[in-house]
């Protein structure tokens, strides 16, 4: 039985919505040269708005007759859309390979005469997309995540079904340096403030609007592009993930190994694809190149002391050749080694600082050589003779197990615990006894200002697996995370807000 339909798309505020289709959507098309938030792929498109999921979750009829709706097809109880979508986008999905009733969907939506062109994500499961619904349908183009490196997200899936790839992003890590989670940043609503707002969140359903975008870009350019035609060129420019970058992350961190077929075609290029749409007057597109990326951009460093940054090879248009990588631009007693050298993908490069050279801030170039092509990337680097900054004691942190409520959606105050941590030093062991049977968040917060808050200046960490996935079913060990500093954009994130809530729903419990 399916519920009522109703022709407001927008979830209610408050109700504890992530906010996850605005984040989608602004990825496609939120306005872009305003000097506000963040900017759409294809900002000139339309969004037709259809809210099949929700703060209140959604079945799987919600989701395929707003599939059918959004497509022009007639579904009871409502009118027919009058503005039958030309590119769907799907960013959701279920572990369960295809099932048929599904299939016969996305096969009556690709016969509308709009050739709509349906974009799905591939999953966050670090698992074979084959198992996965949307992901596995024919008639879709079913899209993975690669993060800041261009490599495949640990948490996308993966194989055969994969088209192609596109950013995801990693909230856990910063790769770039620029102090600020690795995510997709995209538009939301701030409870809070009660506001709009712009956060990063980390998915192949943020990779696949990404894909949506492009190809409503493709079929501004050409609105009789169907499916074969859309897919075929976005293969054709696609740059490919070698085997290193299709298995992702360091490789002592990773639980499959991979080649680069189980990541598609590879990377999107949204120029070459558009050069390649009838009238676009580009050909074939740009022949081989590539582009050198930094990973972290800018490095500090005292005298004496050494640094690491990871050298990535961005091939394009059938890039494969070797590239030798030197140091320009270096003061006297700077060095850079660089291993290996050359390489096709990616490198690591060591640089030194002898304890002569004066504090200062110099900018230095990687610059890489193959064949006739040479490019270039700065590498900031500033030498101080100031010593790091170092983390505070852990000494007076509350480690909290929160426990959740069946809907996942809130905690349970007082069935969830904490423990005070009573040692000096950067990291302490704990436990939490007691634990009743069920899942947990486990938070870990030190009150560093002493304001009894949950707050700026304080520190707070989430614990979350290798997977992604924040969910603790006690007893269970290795809970080791980080706490981090909590700074005046915290509150912006409904996830990382509604953390800080819960932690004081239980601090305050009398």
């Amino acid at each position: 039985m399916t519920r009522p339909r109703d022709p407001d798309p927008e979830e209610p505020l408050g109700t504890g919505s992530s906010y996850h289709g605005s984040h989608v959507s602004g990825t496609i098309a939120a306005s872009t040269n305003d000097g506000v938030g963040v900017a759409g792929v294809s900002w000139g498109a339309k969004i037709l708005p259809v809210r099949a999921l929700g703060a209140g979750g959604g079945s799987l009829a919600d989701i395929y007759e707003g599939l059918l709706w959004a497509v022009g097809l007639d579904v009871a109880g409502v009118p027919r859309n009058p503005n039958p979508a030309q590119v769907v986008n799907m960013s959701l999905g279920g572990p369960v390979p295809c099932p048929d009733f599904v299939q016969e969907v996305i096969d009556r939506a690709n016969q509308q005469p709009q050739k709509p062109i349906i974009v799905v994500a591939a999953g966050n499961s670090q698992d074979d997309a084959r198992n996965y619904t949307p992901a596995s349908c024919a008639g879709v183009i079913t899209v993975g995540a690669t993060e800041y490196r261009g490599y495949r997200a640990y948490y996308s899936n993966y194989g055969p079904r994969i088209d192609v790839m596109a950013p995801g992003g990693d909230t856990t890590v910063d790769q770039n340096g620029d102090q600020l989670p690795d995510g997709v940043l995209s538009t939301v609503w701030d409870d809070y403030a009660n506001q709009p707002s712009v956060d990063f969140m980390q998915g192949t359903s943020m990779a696949s609007p990404h894909v949506a975008g492009l190809v409503a870009l493709m079929k501004a350019r050409n609105p009789n592009l169907g499916l074969a035609e859309v897919l075929s060129i976005l293969k054709q420019t696609a740059r490919p993930l070698n085997d290193q970058a299709c298995t992702g992350l360091p490789h002592d961190r990773v639980e499959v190994y991979l080649s680069g077929s189980d990541c598609g075609a590879g990377l999107v290029d949204a120029y070459r694809a558009l050069q390649m749409v009838a009238g676009g007057g580009g050909g074939p597109g740009p022949g081989p190149d590539f582009q050198i990326q930094l990973s972290p951009a800018s490095l500090t460093l005292g005298p004496g002391q050494s640094g690491q940054v990871t050298v990535s090879i961005l091939g394009s248009g059938g890039f494969n050749g070797l590239v030798n990588l030197s140091l320009e631009g270096n003061p006297p007693g700077v060095s850079g080694a660089f291993v290996p050298n050359p390489t096709s993908s990616s490198s690591t490069l060591t640089l030194t600082v002898a304890g002569t050279v004066s504090p200062g801030t110099y900018s230095l170039r990687v610059r890489g050589v193959s064949g006739s092509l040479v490019k270039e990337a700065t590498l900031g680097l500033t030498v101080s003779t100031a010593p790091p900054p170092s983390r505070p004691t852990v000494r007076g942190t509350y480690v909290f197990a929160l426990y959740l409520t069946p809907d996942e959606e809130d905690i349970d105050p007082d069935r969830s615990k904490y423990v005070r941590i009573d040692r000096d030093g950067n990291s302490a062991p704990y436990s939490i006894p007691n634990l009743e049977g069920g899942k947990y968040v486990v938070v870990g917060w030190k009150d560093a200002n002493g304001n009894q808050d949950v707050d700026e200046g304080d520190y707070l960490g989430v614990y979350m697996d290798n997977r992604g996935d924040y969910r603790v079913i006690p007893p269970k060990g290795g809970v080791d995370f980080t706490l981090e500093l909590m700074v005046s954009s915290f509150g912006t994130s409904s996830d990382r807000a509604r953390v800080r809530d819960w932690v004081q729903k239980v601090w305050r419990r009398p």
